[in-house]
């Protein structure tokens, strides 16, 4: 570690060591030594997060005996050292004062804090629970707010049971906000840490049957093309089903795009998780309920973190006949589509567990390509550049600036 020189004015408060930045704290370590709350306490770790007036910081102390629990006010004495998008205290001595009540939280959007403006700050976020998971000493939350997912993690948690009432349920939180970068520290998301459930508050109850609501929607309603956290239920006719998870479906007034709820990773072996019925592979013809929440769509609504159930079985959606026109219109966005187009290009990849086929592919002057994903050898068939073909698929159009179209592509469903 680098010697702090002891000529440097002693910084007397969490902003003062936050202004310094990262880059300057890389080459300058600063002597730091403040008083505040913990927020949080991070258990096994020796790291907390501490708030005083002007801000909160990260610190990793090292005194051995120290029992961290939020609420406790400290007195921090260490240095101001760079972390990989903040400063934060490090090799700190903490010494407990008292305790008291938790400060007034920033109150801050979901996209505020994924763009990394309140990082190790406290704040309250408001969100819907989409999955949870418990071990014996946290819970997990994942959680949908203003349409972008974050993860809370709540420690301590009492008791021994799962609060599945939780799931579908608009809560408020308190936490700390940590920012999550990429490999060149640019914000990618965030994790708030609650210190405890007493940190959140149910604003409106889950839903017990999320598919006992009614009527159905119908895609022609306007409020499904509005974003929303609140899942709402349609109904209607499969028409694809991806194996990456793009469900599309025709409810009698058009196409609706569902993408299906990723749960949370189950690689807790002493965690509790949501038991869900196993969805398989969904057939074209296949009728299904579909819970989901709306976002903002220019043209066929799109429904985020969705689950289905199987209804019963009718005629598959036929494909229409479509022009480049029809296409840069919007009118066959989610519809099936068949088109006449010279093949360019023909390239095989990898995406996760998935292989993806990609066909470059030109009708007119207008290139766009056509992707079938598959497992294993099931491949589409060898075809010649500069062969014609009559392609079928989900049209999925690609907006550019001011949500004009720019390009497409077609989902294939089978070779």
């Amino acid at each position: 570690p680098q010697t702090v020189d002891t000529n440097l004015p002693i910084l007397t408060t969490a902003q003062q060591a936050l202004d310094l930045g990262v880059e300057f704290t890389r080459h300058f370590p600063h002597p730091v030594c403040f008083r505040g709350m913990v927020t949080y306490a991070e258990r096994g770790a020796s790291m907390i997060y501490v708030q005083d007036e002007s801000a909160g910081i990260r610190v990793v102390y090292t005194n051995t005996d120290y029992r961290p629990v939020a609420g406790q006010v400290v007195t921090v004495e260490g240095t101001a050292a760079a972390g990989t998008f903040a400063a934060f205290v490090n090799r700190a001595g903490v010494r407990v004062e008292g305790t008291g009540p938790m400060p007034e939280p920033h109150q801050a959007s979901a996209a505020r804090l994924a763009a990394g403006e309140l990082s190790g700050q406290w704040v309250q976020v408001e969100g819907v629970v989409r999955d949870l998971a418990k071990d014996p000493e946290r819970a997990e939350l994942f959680v949908s707010s203003g349409g972008l997912r974050f993860h809370a993690v709540i420690q301590p948690f009492a008791g021994a049971a799962l609060p599945t009432e939780w799931l579908d349920a608009r809560v408020i939180l308190r936490g700390v906000c940590w920012t999550e970068v990429d490999a060149e520290s640019k914000p990618t998301g965030f994790t708030l840490y609650v210190p405890g459930t007493n940190q959140l508050f149910v604003s409106q109850s889950g839903k017990t049957d999320p598919f006992g609501q009614s009527p159905p929607s119908l895609s022609s309603q306007p409020e499904l093309r509005r974003q929303s956290d609140s899942r709402v239920k349609v109904a209607g006719v499969v028409a694809f089903h991806s194996p990456s998870g793009h469900l599309y479906v025709d409810d009698g007034q058009g196409p609706i795009h569902a993408r299906l709820l990723v749960p949370l990773a189950r690689d807790n072996p002493r965690a509790q998780y949501v038991e869900r019925p196993r969805l398989a592979p969904l057939r074209p013809g296949e009728r299904v309920e579909i819970v989901g929440a709306p976002t903002a769509a220019m043209f066929a609504p799109l429904l985020q973190d969705a689950e289905v159930r199987r209804a019963g079985t009718s005629a598959p959606p036929a494909a229409v006949a479509a022009t480049i026109g029809e296409i840069f219109s919007g009118r066959h966005e989610g519809r099936l589509v068949t088109l006449k187009a010279r093949l360019l290009a023909n390239e095989t990849g990898q995406a996760g567990a998935l292989k993806q086929q990609v066909l470059a592919l030109q009708s007119g002057d207008t290139i766009f390509e056509a992707l079938w994903e598959f497992a294993g050898t099931n491949t589409l068939p060898n075809l010649l550049k500069n062969s014609y073909l009559q392609v079928s698929g989900i049209c999925a159009v690609q907006l550019g600036e001011l949500n004009q179209i720019r390009s497409f592509r077609l989902w294939l469903r089978e070779p």
